[in-house]
Order: C-alpha cells, then sequence, then structure tokens
C-alpha cells in the first residue's frame, strides 16, 4: 500500500512541480512527460527505500513512518532537479 501511495503523491507533486516550473522558465507544460519523469522519480525513491540507503533510525520513530517521510523528501529533491534539467533544455532550444 505505501508503494501506491508513493506514486500517487509522486504523480501529484510531479504535476504540480512540472507546471509551476513550465510557468516559471516561460515553457511548456507537457503532461505525458512530466507523468513519466514523476513515475520515474517515484519508483527510483521506492527502490532506494527499499535499498535502506539511509539508515539513520531515530529511537522515538517508528520504521514504516521513518521510511514514508524519506521517500518524500527524496521524490522531492530528484524530481525538481529532472524537472529544471528539463526546463532548461527546453529553454535552451
Amino acid at each position: 500500500m505505501r508503494y501506491i501511495v508513493t506514486l500517487f503523491w509522486s504523480f501529484v507533486l510531479g504535476q504540480v512541480v512540472g507546471y509551476i516550473g513550465g510557468a516559471l522558465t516561460s515553457g511548456g507544460y507537457d503532461f505525458t512527460l512530466t507523468t513519466i519523469i514523476s513515475l520515474v522519480a517515484g519508483v527510483v525513491v521506492i527502490l532506494l527505500g527499499a535499498l535502506e540507503l539511509l539508515e539513520k533510525k531515530p529511537h522515538h520513530i517508528h520504521k514504516s513512518q521513518m521510511r514514508v517521510g524519506r521517500s518524500l523528501i527524496l521524490f522531492m529533491y530528484f524530481d525538481n532537479i529532472i524537472s529544471l534539467s528539463i526546463n532548461f533544455l527546453e529553454w535552451k532550444s
């Protein structure tokens, strides 16, 4: 279930970032490309969470709560980088 939630929020947040990023750079908004990038970023976040690359575990937070928070932070980081690079490439051409 947490994978479905992660993919859902990656889709929603990706669309928001893609739309705002396109508006800020005077570029176009492509729903299909933004969806693909968002879902790929979501899968990357899920894989990183599954591999548990970030092993810092606070003692007062349950493990499942920590994974969800870490997944959202990683998704937002990767999605912003990808969206900005795509907008930059569209701006250059």
